[in-house]
């Protein structure tokens, strides 16, 4: 069974809330999938740019999901009606800690998420990228002390001709919104520590990121 990570955009008729209202309503879930995460996304980020103290790239979606499935196929068919594209990925899921409470499907997962859509450099090669990446998540365990869940997801390859490139999908789990705000930094140093780290890899202007409640369905 394969982990795909689909980046939903709204048709141009619906209004933002209006497509959030739709695509969450938890009375239609059961019908999406056996088994998938969907995420409320937050349409203003100001919790983010309190926690990481600057303002981050806009979000370039309007709703995110995670499903498992047998076939890319399986994965194309599950989509709510408000989506006009969807952006989908095929990946390789490793986590690295998850010391969150028991989640419970049917239900929405206490805490906040921070959804990061990482572009590499051009310089560094897709090995090069996923050795830095992995080793990154040595740096995160030390000086993002708030994060409870920590789970890179690579992409193998994408779906649809207007799927923009997208080198991996981190996922950043907090117990609670304040792990966010006041725990995201272990101290003062680690914002230069982390930025040291990540700009040997990451692309920093073509990525970005998104905070958002999980719900889970199987």
């Amino acid at each position: 069974m394969g982990k795909f990570a689909l980046l939903l955009h709204r048709k141009s008729s619906i209004s933002r809330d209006g497509f959030i209202a739709d695509y969450t309503n938890v009375q239609k879930i059961p019908a999406i999938g056996e088994r998938l995460t969907l995420h409320r996304l937050h349409a203003s980020d100001a919790l983010r740019a309190e926690a990481v103290g600057k303002r981050p790239q806009a979000a370039r979606c309007d709703g995110l999901t995670f499903q498992w499935h047998d076939t890319e196929e399986a994965a194309a068919e599950l989509l709510p009606d408000s989506v006009e594209r969807c952006d989908r990925y095929r990946v390789d899921e490793v986590v690295h800690w998850d010391n969150l409470p028991t989640r419970h499907p049917g239900q929405w997962t206490p805490g906040i998420k921070m959804i990061a859509v990482v572009r590499r450099r051009e310089s560094v090669s897709t090995r090069e990228f996923r050795d830095l990446y992995l080793a990154h998540a040595n740096v995160a365990r030390e000086h993002h002390p708030g994060v409870g869940r920590y789970v890179q997801n690579f992409v193998v390859d994408a779906a649809g001709a207007q799927a923009p490139p997208v080198d991996a999908i981190a996922e950043l789990h907090f117990p609670t919104v304040t792990d966010l705000t006041n725990h995201f930094y272990r101290d003062e140093t680690s914002p230069k520590i982390v930025g040291a780290d990540v700009v040997r890899f990451l692309a920093a202007k073509e990525s970005w990121s998104v905070l958002g409640e999980e719900y889970v369905v199987g």
